[in-house]
């Protein structure tokens, strides 16, 4: 006989952290990016903490999927200024912890105010690579 009930617990896998957009345009309505964080493996999973690099910090509690045996939290977010975003996921249960940042930034920008496009040569023969040159103001391009 045992007295006390005991926990076993599974560690944690593999963990993703992916967004529908890495380029996202400034305008008066902007569309939001959708940021999802997947567990390939573990139990007793606490609320993970989803840092989205603009200040903000969320505690989502993830969802199991039986048919994959992931789990899952996903999180759409508007950014409201321009930069390059790297989201951070923590990631934790009473044996084992992970941390992962997404694999490529999300830039946030403007569009551009003025593109000027002019020719290398305004002369050229039929069937001849003509090249243009562009400069763009008012972002990074």
């Amino acid at each position: 006989k045992i007295d006390n009930a005991f926990l076993v617990v599974l560690p944690i896998g593999d963990v993703e952290i992916s967004s529908s957009r890495t380029v996202v345009v400034l305008e008066q309505v902007t569309e939001p990016v959708t940021v999802t964080v997947r567990v390939s493996e573990g139990s007793h999973l606490q609320p993970l903490t989803l840092d989205l690099a603009d200040g903000t910090i969320l505690h989502i509690p993830p969802k199991f999927l039986a048919e994959n045996g992931n789990w899952v939290a996903q999180v759409e977010h508007v950014y409201s200024s321009e930069g390059d975003y790297l989201p951070r996921v923590h990631v934790v249960n009473p044996v084992s912890w992970r941390n992962t940042s997404i694999p490529r930034p999300i830039r946030v920008q403007h569009l551009p105010s003025s593109v000027f496009l002019w020719p290398e040569n305004y002369l050229g023969a039929v069937g001849e690579v003509v090249t243009f040159h562009a400069h763009a103001l008012g972002t990074d391009l």
